[in-house]
């Protein structure tokens, strides 16, 4: 037999694959490598926002206790009340939430340039916001209502409570101003920053779930969660937490000085008694003063269709660019985000605390 007869059958051992292809082993290394990093950042960012409700839920109850032992007549101000809670939360919770992630800095990768936004596609946007706003209200205020005719109890009222009875000042400097610089920068800036390399849509998501869940009430946490979505996209589009701050201090302000103003001037009970007496020029001097209310809520209607219109009509120009780093295609960005450790805490501790709050 001829030396060259012979047939040898040559089976490649696993080594010498990773030599013939090399970049594809060190691939799948580099996605796995990525899908821990994306677990790792989104527990780091879970953890950071259950201290930051812990510390300031403590600090409030404390602060509310020694105010009420100092003198009990201060606590029963509603602006004393927002003072406390917001102090605790945006000064105290976040600076320690802010501390907790500074050493979890962005990766290094090519983050997109700041652009500009026309003052045109702001108002595009804050019409949209209006739209989706409302759609989510009416969906959150529906559920809530059901739950509190089967509950026999009054859930979300806390919030109808405080918008009412607090001074406009008090609203302007807590639920204005600091509202929505305090909140943007954290759900926005910090937590998209460092998400947006593993998927934008992905970090879009995570960040508006968390911000809608953090209010901690059901009555807001559909209308947050909508808002979120919006504000996360334009920060992504412009990387400019400027825009989302405008946007999330003109919602704040229609939603709770602007209906103030709007029913400053009206005496219900002095049109009520005219009502029953019959008295027609009591009714016809009093009517004048429901006119910016009746202006108020037809502008409500129309910022409502429009929004409406305008997210249907541009729903093609919502797209995100693909992640930078990439991930095993059989793990999901989402699914390996929201089974993070951290993750899986901050959002049952903010359901227990909306469970609270229904009752």
């Amino acid at each position: 037999m001829n030396e060259n007869d012979i047939k040898t059958e040559f089976v490649p051992s696993e080594p010498i694959i990773d030599e013939v292809f090399p970049n594809e082993a060190l691939r799948e290394k580099e996605q796995l490598a990525n899908a821990r990093s994306l677990k790792s950042v989104c527990s780091h960012i879970g953890v950071s926002l259950l201290i930051t409700l812990l510390a300031s839920t403590v600090l409030s109850v404390l602060a509310q206790i020694i105010i009420n032992f100092i003198d009990p007549s201060l606590i029963q101000s509603t602006a004393v009340q927002l003072a406390i809670s917001s102090v605790a939360m945006y000064f105290i919770g976040f600076t320690l939430g802010f501390i907790y992630l500074k050493k979890l800095s962005p990766r290094t990768v090519d983050i997109p340039k700041k652009k500009k936004m026309k003052i045109s596609h702001l108002i595009v946007s804050l019409i949209m916001c209006f739209g989706a706003m409302y759609s989510a209200n009416l969906i959150g205020s529906t559920i809530n209502t059901s739950i509190s005719e089967a509950l026999g109890s009054t859930s979300g009222d806390s919030v109808t409570t405080i918008v009412t009875s607090a001074p406009i000042w008090a609203l302007a400097i807590f639920a204005v101003i600091l509202a929505p610089i305090f909140e943007e920068l954290f759900f926005r800036k910090v937590i998209i920053d460092r998400l947006a390399p593993y998927g934008e849509w992905m970090a879009i998501v995570l960040s508006s779930v968390l911000f809608g869940l953090f209010h901690c009430n059901l009555s807001q946490f559909f209308y947050a969660t909508a808002l979120g979505l919006i504000f996360g996209f334009l920060y992504l589009k412009t990387r400019k937490i400027i825009y989302t701050v405008i946007l999330h201090a003109i919602i704040n302000f229609s939603g709770s000085i602007l209906p103030l103003l709007a029913t400053g001037n009206i005496d219900i009970e002095s049109y009520l008694s005219a009502l029953e007496s019959g008295d027609l020029n009591a009714m016809i001097e009093i009517i004048p003063t429901f006119i910016p209310v009746i202006i108020y809520s037809f502008a409500v209607v129309a910022f409502w269709i429009a929004g409406v219109i305008l997210l249907i009509s541009k729903r093609k120009q919502y797209s995100c660019s693909p992640a930078v780093l990439d991930l095993p295609a059989e793990k999901k960005a989402s699914a390996i985000a929201f089974s993070a450790p951290g993750i899986i805490l901050i959002l049952a501790a903010c359901a227990v605390f909306t469970v609270i709050s229904i009752f």
